[in-house]
This record gives structure tokens, sequence and C-alpha cells, in this order.
């Protein structure tokens, strides 16, 4: 009956495994009740109970004594004792936020091992699985990774201290030599001497709109050549001062381009379902293949193009031409890691497919990773979650494969009937439970699973109510007046001006109308929700440039 009570208790304390935590709840034992817990130098553990004293194994235990108390460790014999004064000895609070109401001060006893963590308190042991990977940023949604930056929605961060701009990520981060690219939907570029946001260079100087170019995505440097840029839009040449040479391709993309690689003269990239290679030296653009659904995410490995749509992993080269390898679900980025395997994340999970096997293994599953948000590391490999950064150290890669291998007790030969249907009745519950508790701690960043619920609302509604509640409409209102999660709002938008920068775009507009009108600061402040130092600048800047022809506000 033991595994039972097991079950159950689970249940009641599930939601005490808040999602910033590294480790997972495995069993809760309630019966007999728990004093606390030791760990000897060689590593045995005890605990004393209500029962007797019990020696633990991982999650197995074995009763060696049935005398009831606190136990402690007799040097003289060498042999586990009851000593009640050794709650003076061991007081730990350390461990409360793994426990159910964390706000209670309380006394804990706590042991642990390289594989569980064991917590005595309130009578219960609790056992939780110490996982293999680690988590930073555990409450941001990680969209961009590189050597010494971190992106995602709310912020970028160089080696942890927050950039003033951009205020978000949507594109990859490239470290080249000494400079970074920092791509939103624009680009900023840093350098040692000097910040440029490219996109507003462009914008200004250049007369151009996100109409044009469509929003940034990535960056390749060619050598003697300039850099080649990827947009929603297009694949565009600019030269070594960032001025746009050309765009690659004579009509836009309905897709964002992913650039693959450069080899020699070349760059290929992709467009739309295909694979195409662009001659910078004849100024010619093939298509070398073409795939039944667009591509998300293209690398190269040894003499072979590996490419990644919504279902399936292909690969591609003249001499085979196209294979189909395997069907992953809600797939979107990938990355090689050697020349064997290649990390394939989703919505989903986390996998490595290795290519002599042509097998894929899980390698963390049910978190809902971030397109492009994936880089290697000093054989760290770096993964971007709505619930922050992961970081697995791939030396034990094959160890975490393994054990997400491990049958469960449904599988469990020894297990009775009625322990299978109460195991499945929890495990449902458990989800369902679990489901509720993610959206009460992260309700901007929950995934919500009614695409009904995407399908019935368009941009032009959302668009609309910006309109009306344009002076203290922001993205979060949004996505709580909808019901909608952060990633869904943005899929709203696809390719299209995301929502932030529209709502910055109709201010502006707003703006210009009530000055053009005769309209003074406050009007505007009031109107648009900018503030009033804000709404300066910005005057300043477009009469510096000349949108503007503004008579004096009063």
């Amino acid at each position: 009956m033991l595994r039972i009570i097991v079950l159950f208790k689970t249940l009641f304390c599930f939601n005490a495994v808040f999602p910033n935590n590294d480790t997972t709840l495995k069993f809760v034992y309630g019966e007999p009740f728990f004093y606390n817990i030791i760990k000897r130098p060689n590593g045995d553990i005890f605990t004393g109970t209500s029962e007797g004293i019990y020696h633990w194994t991982a999650t197995k235990s074995k009763k060696i004594s049935d005398e009831v108390g606190y136990v402690d460790w007799d040097d003289q014999n060498n042999e586990p004792i009851i000593n009640d004064e050794v709650l003076k000895i061991f007081r730990y609070e350390e461990f409360n936020h793994l426990l159910p109401q964390p706000h209670v001060q309380r006394e804990v006893f706590y042991s642990s091992t390289k594989d569980y963590l064991y917590i005595v308190a309130d009578g219960h042991l609790y056992i939780f699985k110490l996982e293999r990977h680690k988590r930073s940023h555990k409450r941001e949604s990680i969209r961009s990774i590189s050597k010494n930056y971190v992106g995602g929605y709310s912020g970028v961060y160089k080696n942890s201290k927050e950039l003033k701009e951009p205020s978000y990520t949507n594109g990859y981060i490239r470290e080249i030599g000494d400079t970074a690219f920092v791509i939103y939907d624009g680009i900023i570029i840093i350098r040692p001497d000097t910040t440029l946001n490219l996109y507003n260079e462009i914008a200004f100087k250049k007369h151009s709109t996100y109409q044009d170019i469509g929003q940034f995505r990535d960056v390749l440097l060619m050598p003697g050549v300039g850099y080649f840029i990827s947009s929603t839009k297009n694949l565009f040449q600019f030269n070594f001062d960032y001025e746009i040479e050309q765009k690659i391709n004579a009509k836009a993309a309905d897709h964002e381009i992913v650039i693959i690689n450069r080899l020699g003269e070349a760059i290929y990239f992709t467009f739309n379902n295909s694979v195409c290679v662009y001659n910078t030296l004849s100024k010619y653009t093939d298509t070398l293949a073409t795939l039944p659904k667009p591509v998300r995410s293209a690398i190269h490995v040894g003499q072979m193009f590996y490419l990644l749509t919504q279902d399936s992993l292909y690969r591609f080269n003249n001499a085979l031409g196209l294979q189909n390898l395997y069907g992953y679900n809600a797939a979107h980025t990938l990355l090689a890691l050697n020349s064997k395997e290649i990390a394939v994340s989703s919505n989903q999970g986390l996998y490595v497919y290795n290519i002599e096997e042509g097998q894929s293994a899980s390698l963390l599953k049910d978190i809902e990773f971030n397109k492009k948000a994936l880089y290697l590391k000093d054989n760290t490999l770096h993964a971007g979650a709505i619930t922050g950064l992961y970081s697995i150290d791939l030396s034990v890669k094959n160890q975490i494969i393994a054990e997400n291998r491990t049958p469960s007790v449904l599988n469990d030969p020894s297990a009775t009937p009625l322990e299978i249907t109460l195991y499945a009745i929890s495990a449902l519950l458990l989800i369902s439970l679990g489901y509720f508790i993610s959206k009460y701690n992260n309700p901007q960043e929950s995934r919500v699973e009614e695409d009904n619920d995407k399908e019935k609302l368009t941009e032009a509604e959302i668009t609309e109510h910006i309109k009306v509640n344009l002076n203290r409409v922001t993205v979060k209102s949004l996505c709580s007046h909808y019901g909608v999660s952060l990633r869904t709002l943005y899929d709203i938008f696809d390719d299209k001006l995301p929502p932030g920068q529209l709502i910055r775009n109709l201010r502006v507009e707003r703006m210009e109308l009530i000055l053009k009108e005769g309209g003074g600061i406050e009007d505007v402040v009031n109107q648009t929700g900018f503030s009033k130092t804000y709404v300066i600048k910005l005057m300043k800047k477009n009469a510096t440039q000349g949108r503007l022809h503004l008579k004096q506000p009063v």
C-alpha cells in the first residue's frame, strides 16, 4: 500500500513544485510519521520514523530497527541510534520553497545524493529527482542566445547586465569578431566604440518601411563582400557601412528566410519551401530543392544539408537528393552538436537526432522551447524556452536519454492491477492540476491550447482595440484582455508588424496628428500614453529629420 500513499500524497503536494526549480517531485511518504533524516559520509541515508529506522537507497527503503524517534549515528558502535538531541543539530529552512505553504516557518531536515534530494518536514518525506540540467532566467521567455548575450521578450542581457536597447529579441544574436548583432525586429549593432540601431538608420535615412524590408531575423558575414541579412520578407546584401546593396529575390517571401551557410562564394538559404543558392560573383540565384512545407530551420553538416519543417527532418545534397529522415511535432530549430548528432527543439521538448543511427531521442520532455534559441558553448547545450534558459552538460547527455527511456510503473511486471489503475488515475489528475498551476504561476507565458481562440481572433480586431485604448494599452494587457498567451498574440500577427511596435507606431501617428491640428504636449500625453519627456524627445527627433514641420506646441 505504500505506493498508493505516495501517489495520493503527491497530488496534494504538487503545487509545491514551482516551475523555477531544477527538481521534480517523485514521491511523498505520509506514513509512517517521519522525524528526521541523516546521511553518513559513505552516502548511506537513514530516516527516523514512528515505526522505526529505515535505510534508503534511491527511492527504495528497508527497515533496520524498531526504535522510534530522531535518528542519529553512533560512531563508537558504527550503527544508527535514536537520539532526540539530534533535533538541536539538524535545523534547515533553505528548502521551504519546495514544500507546501513555503511561507510557513518549520524545521526541515534534508539529505541528498547526486540523483535525489530527500526532505523531511511536518512528518512527511519528500523525494525529489535532481535534474541533470540547470535553469536560469527562470521567469523569462528566452528567445536568443550567443556567447555573451541572452535575449527574450522582457529584455536583453550581456553577461547578466541588461541592455538599454533593444527591449526584446525576436531573431538571432550573432557575435562576429568584436561586434554583436542583436536582432529584435530591427538590428542593434554593438561595437566597442559605438552602438547603431540599423533599422532606424534604414527607416529614417533611406525612407524604407517594414513593408519593404520585413522584420530582420539573422545575419551572416561574407568576407570581402559584406553582410547578408535575412528577414521575414527577403535576403539582403549590405556593405560594410551597413547600407543595402541589393535584395536577393525579386519578390517577397511568404515565410521568413533562413540563412544556412556560406560555402566559397555562395550563400545557401531557404525561400518559402525551397533551398536556394546565391552566387556573390555571378549574382545568380538557383533553386536546389523544394520541400512539401516551409523550411523553419536548416544547417550544414559534413556534405549534407539538414532541413526542418514543422513535422519532418530532411536531408539533402545534389548526389542523393531530398530524403525524409524523421517525423517531429511542432519542431522549429536545428543545431549541430557534432558531426554525428543534431539537436532538434520544438514546442513539446528537446531531442537529439543521431545521424548514423537514424534515430531520435528525448533530452527534455514537455517543455515549450522557443524558435532560434539553441546555442552550443564549451560542450554545454543552451536552449531557450518560455520558462527560462536550460543548460545541459553534453557529457551526461546519454545518461539523460537513458533515464527518459526508463519504463514507468505501467510497464512494471510486479505492479498489481489496482496499483496500475491508481497510477493511471493519479497521472491524469496530476496533468490536469499541473496545467492549471502553470497557468496560475505564469499567466502571460502559459500556452493557450485552444487554437480556436487564435483562429477567431484577428489582427484587425486587435488593432481596433489598440486604437480605442491607445493611451493605456500594452502587450501584456492585450494578452489579458483576449485571454491568449504572448506566443499566440505574436502568431496572430505572424510576419507582420509585431504588436509592441504596432502600439508604438499608432501612438506616434496619433501624436503627429494632434500636433498638426494645434494640440499641445499635454494632449499628446493624455491621448497616447507617452510620457511628457518621451514626447519632447520624439518631437525634437522628428523635427531634426524633417518628418514634421511643427509649430511650437503650447
